[in-house]
């Protein structure tokens, strides 16, 4: 029994051992060459890292060397720093933060110092500069900081800054304009100092003080923001977006914009656009007049007081804000008013009916057209063109409108005065408002004249405002102006009341 046991043993393993024992050592080779793999890649980006840091140590012991060795030390920016070495070499680091470099330039030669710094502080702190240096890799971040102590005798000056310029804001279109660049730490020399908006550099720049200096603008900046940059032979001055160029403001409305001879201190509101009205900045002017009480409500709105005086005349609004100014040519007058005589002239016919209260009343079938174009009946209007006044009314239109009916009746504001020939040129008040044909659309709501977009009512009376000067005309409906036009020199002007041949009568009050 025993001989066979040893044989047995002696026999070695089975196949399924030996299958067994081969599945076990495939499952541990690759486990192990994962692992051996993780640990090399580990220690490789391990040395990559090390070595990064003690790139970027490097960087920052130069910095720190150039520092203590340097003679001069001087803030351009808070990311950039001027040095006059020992053998007077010129020495500037400069961060780009677009494209996280940081760079040395020594004597005219730039050169990368290092890249992937996502930001650069430098300060001066206690007579010592303190260095800060931050780094981005592979998804980590990490923070250097240094303190450079400088030896003695050493000078640090302190950063040179562009406080502000003025004007600092110009619309487009501008013409040249000096600018004036006041700043502080700042050796500003003359011949030496040159300044820079955007891409225009300043012609005829004069130093009146090491931190004062003017210069001219070119015209041409397009509309943008800009930064300032003052240049001398050994420092930078920079105000980052320290200019604008906006689009030109304009005064879009004055209200009101016309005033009488002899009026008293009036309410002025005015409308601009792509102002930048400022409450104790802004100033507005019409005429020789600078109104009082300037009252800002927006950037593009406010409001003051005109002070009586200004004559009978046409005169310009400006606004000005610091360089800003927008301005509205011609945009108000002081004018007379049209004659009380006015519904006296002797129209043909004698249509005219005065009416006890001081209304004028304008009886049924008087009409401007009776079969439209060549119609020889004479028209009932009043010229105006060629002077200066505001007439002011109220209107009522009175009658029995028929369903079903043309019917018309209002005022009508009516160019080339030959009423004989065929080319009028009419804009009506009433149903058809301000249209340019003599087209006669239905009365289609028996109670109302249609008025832009409103109804003409019935026995309803509506304020009329007639604001002529010279040749441009303003007309104007319970405040709102409906139409403002410009006669050319060859054209006459004249208003005219009319009704067609149903009967509607217009009433005038004055």
């Amino acid at each position: 029994m025993k001989y066979f046991r040893q044989l047995r043993n002696n026999r070695g393993f089975t196949l399924v051992e030996v299958i067994i024992a081969v599945f076990i050592i495939g499952l541990i080779i690759p486990a192990l060459i994962d692992v051996l793999a993780v640990s090399q890649k580990t220690i490789n980006q391990s040395s990559l890292d090390m070595d990064f840091r003690q790139s970027a140590r490097a960087v920052l012991f130069t910095m720190v060397r150039d520092i203590q060795q340097a003679k001069v030390v001087q803030f351009i920016t808070p990311q950039s720093l001027g040095l006059t070495g020992p053998n007077n070499e010129v020495i500037t680091y400069t961060y780009q933060a677009t494209a996280q470099k940081l760079m040395r330039t020594e004597n005219g030669l730039e050169k990368q110092l290092a890249e992937s710094v996502t930001d650069c502080t430098l300060t001066s702190d206690n007579g010592t500069i303190l260095i800060r240096l931050s780094f981005a890799q592979r998804g980590q971040t990490f923070d250097l900081v240094a303190r450079a102590f400088p030896r003695v005798n050493q000078s640090i000056l302190p950063f040179p800054r562009i406080i502000a310029a003025n004007p600092n804001l110009l619309p487009v279109g501008y013409s040249p304009v000096v600018i004036e660049i006041m700043a502080e730490n700042t050796h500003f020399v003359n011949r030496e100092s040159r300044v820079q908006i955007g891409p225009f550099w300043l012609a005829d720049v004069q130093v009146l003080s090491p931190t004062l200096l003017r210069g001219t603008l070119p015209a041409g900046l397009g509309e943008g923001t800009y930064d300032v940059i003052v240049e001398t032979n050994e420092e930078i001055a920079i105000l980052p977006d320290g200019f604008q160029v906006t689009p030109r403001p304009t005064i879009q409305s004055v209200t009101p914009n016309s005033v009488l001879v002899g009026y008293t201190p009036t309410l002025i509101t005015i409308i601009g656009a792509n102002t930048h009205f400022a409450q104790g900045v802004t100033t507005a002017q019409i005429g020789a007049q600078t109104l009082t009480n300037v009252q800002v409500t927006t950037p593009t709105a406010l409001s003051g007081i005109l002070p009586s005086g200004l004559a009978e005349g046409t005169y310009d609004v400006v606004v000005k804000t610091g360089g800003e100014e927008a301005a509205l040519t011609q945009g108000f007058r002081v004018v007379n008013t049209l004659p009380p005589a006015w519904p006296h002239v002797p129209f043909p016919g004698g249509d005219w009916h005065l009416e006890p209260g001081g209304h004028y009343q304008i009886l049924n079938d008087h009409q401007l057209f009776h079969d439209g174009l060549g119609s020889d009946k004479p028209p009932y209007y009043l010229p105006f063109w060629g002077a200066d006044f505001i007439y002011q009314c109220t209107i009522t239109f009175k009658g029995t409108p028929q369903v079903g009916k043309t019917q018309e009746a209002g005022l009508v504001f009516f160019f080339d005065g030959d009423y004989r020939g065929n080319s009028y040129n009419a804009m009506y008040f009433g149903i058809e408002l301000f249209t340019r044909t003599f087209k006669y659309g239905p009365w289609d709501n028996p109670t109302a004249f249609t008025f832009s977009g409103n109804n003409f009512q019935l026995d309803t009376p509506y304020t009329l405002k007639v604001i002529s000067n010279q040749r441009n005309i303003q007309l104007y409906i319970n405040g709102q102006l409906v139409q403002s036009e410009t006669l050319p020199a060859t054209q006459s002007g004249y208003l005219g009341v009319w009704s067609d041949t149903q009967k509607c009568d217009v009433y005038f009050d004055f």
